[in-house]
């Protein structure tokens, strides 16, 4: 075998072993390094690995650790780098790939090693529904498995006696004597008998609890279509995900702080509102910039509405206005973002005749060679009218059609009326004045 090949499996076998004996390598390798060198010899280095994990390697493996951590003319060996290949979990360094994807995960939970004796058919799939009640109910009443049991285990290993772990199981309350018993036959530690492994019980806990999770956010993606525009033939039965979509880039676009429409409703913060406070609420937050219409408020009532008929409108405003963002990203550093498609979150531009296009492209090119002749900054006449400190940028038809005026920017009735259909909003009616700008700024 290849001196890489052995490397890679001697250091796979050492982490698995110091990640089940919850040994930090590194602090055992510094007893001979008074200087902080990183280097020790070749028998301290081995000698280091016997004593503190029980390994004795052969010598094809110290030849290949050797010629792997640079064996110094001086018999000396980099043990440092040896050490930050067994306790990292993914290179920082690499930007390429997910740290989720680069995680080495050793064969092993801490504290023991797993029981590979499967059980029969009929005891696995009761074991997970086992782990689904349970998930559950831990979920509901935020109790963490691993706790309930760590004052047992004192030398925190991971297992606790077979008594223990009947005495302080947490429930539910439906798991009767047979299902305790499927979970003693799973989790039993196969080196120590009378001992229970609830270190790896309370891992496959939280791996049903995300599989649980994934499974009710399958469909909920950002829908792979512009939403910018109105489509010509709308369908007279969209889909909610279509409703949200829409609702989810006006919130986004306008700056609109959706839950200030619905909380004067809500005195005591409870989260819910009633339905007609709630349809008040969404049509004037966001109703005409969405363009919303009846049947599609009446949608997002019924998937919000609680059994007593009440809406829960603090839900519908954080999934809102977290529509391209994750709460707390800073503290969830393997979080990825779903970012919407280029030029979802602009405001297009109204499609024209062929004939229309062309007359506003002429108008266009002569505003523009009057604005680079004279040198006229524009952009900042048309600021002076915005009616928000924040820039809603964009300004009325009768604002767009004096600025234009003031400065000397003369076009006829027919052409201005061109101009507003290109660069109006289809929703306020507004003029978007950043892209006529663009336009003719160049």
């Amino acid at each position: 075998m290849a001196a890489p090949a052995v490397a890679c499996a001697v250091e796979e076998n050492i982490r698995t072993v110091a990640q089940t004996k919850r040994i930090r390598v590194n602090e055992f390798f510094q007893d001979y390094d008074k200087l902080r060198s990183g280097y020790v010899s070749a028998p301290q280095f081995f000698r280091c690995l016997w004593q503190t994990l029980s390994l004795k390697l052969n010598e094809d493996e110290e030849r290949a650790l050797c010629l792997k951590y640079g064996l110094l003319d001086n018999g000396k060996i980099n043990y440092k780098r040896f050490c930050d290949a067994i306790d990292l979990n993914f290179d920082p360094k690499n930007i390429y790939a997910s740290p989720e994807d680069q995680k080495v995960v050793p064969l092993e939970y801490l504290g023991t090693i797993r029981s590979k004796r499967p059980l029969t058919v009929d005891s696995e799939s009761r074991l997970v529904g086992i782990l689904r009640r349970m998930q559950q109910f831990y979920n509901v009443r935020g109790i963490n498995l691993r706790t309930q049991y760590e004052d047992f285990d004192r030398h925190h290993k991971g297992v606790v006696s077979e008594s223990q772990f009947y005495r302080n199981f947490p429930g539910p309350i439906d798991i009767d004597e047979e299902d305790m018993k499927t979970l003693v036959e799973k989790y039993n530690d196969p080196s120590n008998a009378g001992l229970v492994n609830y270190l790896n019980l309370h891992h496959d806990v939280v791996a049903v609890h995300k599989f649980v999770q994934a499974e009710k956010n399958v469909g909920q993606g950002f829908v792979d279509r512009n939403v910018d525009m109105v489509s010509l033939f709308p369908t007279k039965d969209p889909t909610l995900s279509e409703i949200l979509d829409k609702v989810r880039v006006s919130v986004y676009k306008n700056g609109i702080r959706t839950i200030e429409f619905f909380k004067d409703h809500d005195k005591l913060r409870s989260g819910v509102i009633t339905e007609n406070q709630f349809v008040c609420g969404l049509a004037l937050a966001c109703g005409k910039e969405a363009q919303l219409s009846r049947h599609e408020i009446q949608k997002v009532v019924e998937y919000y509405r609680l059994p007593d008929g009440r809406i829960q409108y603090k839900e519908f405003c954080d999934a809102m206005e977290n529509a391209f963002n994750i709460p707390d990203l800073e503290k969830k550093p393997t979080e990825s973002v779903q970012r919407p498609l280029r030029g979802t979150l602009s405001r297009g531009l109204k499609p024209l005749t062929e004939a229309e296009e062309y007359r506003v492209h002429e108008v266009l090119n002569t505003i523009a060679d009057k604005v680079a002749t004279d040198r006229i900054m524009i952009y900042q006449y048309f600021k002076d009218y915005d009616r928000s400190k924040a820039y809603t940028r964009v300004v009325t038809p009768t604002q767009f059609a004096r600025i234009l005026h003031f400065l000397g920017l003369n076009v006829n009735n027919q052409d201005l009326i061109l101009l507003l259909h290109k660069f109006q909003d289809p929703a306020s009616g507004d003029v978007n004045y950043p892209a006529f700008v663009q336009a003719v700024d160049r």
